[in-house]
């Protein structure tokens, strides 16, 4: 019987179970939401009514598993305000096709919006700190066309976006801490502009510092922080799902260790006997 229990074969199915039941039917365990999650919901809360937010998704196509699912919940959150967004992808050339996917995923029709009045994807942006400080003082010297190739010229929301002077809040999602770094260096030192967002795990310590100067208004922690915002927004999507399989799975770790340990104990017994 105890040979049975040590068999590993069974630690794998258990985890395995864990992790299709949330993507069948997601159960949405109890979660605490922590104090930076709660700072960056404040802050899209708190951008007044027709306000512009830049939504810069600053990852990669490797990132999309850590960041994808902060990234559609926030832009769902933004959509359920009256604000325009404007968004750009300075880290990699995929990043605006991380954004572009998003977008298609929450269907900017579902909330009544129309790409080119509420919504703008400018596509890659070469140049990293340089352009966004370029962007700061003179968008349109900068950017000539968005993703899809279409003149700026031609987007009406490109009107009202001139510099950071127009932008209300900044939201970088990044998979490393020089984009954060960067938004504060050329905007929020220069302009004033709030910037919040989140980040992979492995880089948010280092975001907490700048959240405890004022530098950024809240910051959320990889898909723990996504699915804490999820929950504040009501919002349930991915990250709720991812946290459900990593819970569970925890869960089993856990039994697994004493249930091996106790099958120690018994071998030893049974040894003796």
């Amino acid at each position: 019987m105890t040979e049975k229990l040590r068999d590993p074969r069974w630690l794998w199915i258990l985890f395995l179970i864990c992790i299709i039941i949330p993507l069948v039917r997601p159960i949405g365990l109890p979660m605490g939401v922590s104090g930076n999650t709660v700072k960056v919901y404040e802050a899209i809360k708190s951008v007044t009514s027709g306000s512009l937010v830049f939504l810069s998704p600053d990852y990669a196509l490797e990132n999309r598993g850590e960041l994808q699912a902060m990234l559609v919940a926030t832009l769902k959150c933004l959509l359920q305000k009256d604000v325009k967004i404007v968004s750009a992808g300075f880290y990699g050339t995929t990043s605006p096709m991380l954004m572009d996917e998003a977008m298609k995923k929450v269907g900017l029709e579902n909330y009544g919006k129309k790409y080119g009045e509420d919504f703008v994807n400018l596509g890659y942006l070469p140049g990293g700190e340089a352009t966004i400080a370029a962007l700061g003082v003179d968008v349109h010297s900068i950017v000539k066309v968005d993703f899809y190739n279409k003149p700026i010229s031609e987007i009406p929301l490109m009107d009202h976006f001139r510099s950071a002077e127009d932008i209300d809040l900044v939201i970088s999602i990044a998979a490393g801490n020089e984009y954060p770094d960067k938004w504060i260096r050329q905007w929020q030192v220069k302009y004033g502009t709030k910037i919040t967002g989140g980040a992979v795990a492995m880089i948010y310590p280092m975001m907490v510092s700048y959240v405890a100067s004022g530098q950024l208004k809240g910051y959320l922690d990889s898909s723990r922080g996504a699915a804490e915002f999820e929950l504040l927004t009501k919002n349930p999507g991915e990250a709720i799902i991812t946290m459900d399989a990593q819970s569970l799975g925890h869960i089993v770790a856990v039994v697994a260790i004493v249930i091996c340990n106790l099958s120690y104990v018994i071998s030893k017994k049974e040894g003796r006997a």
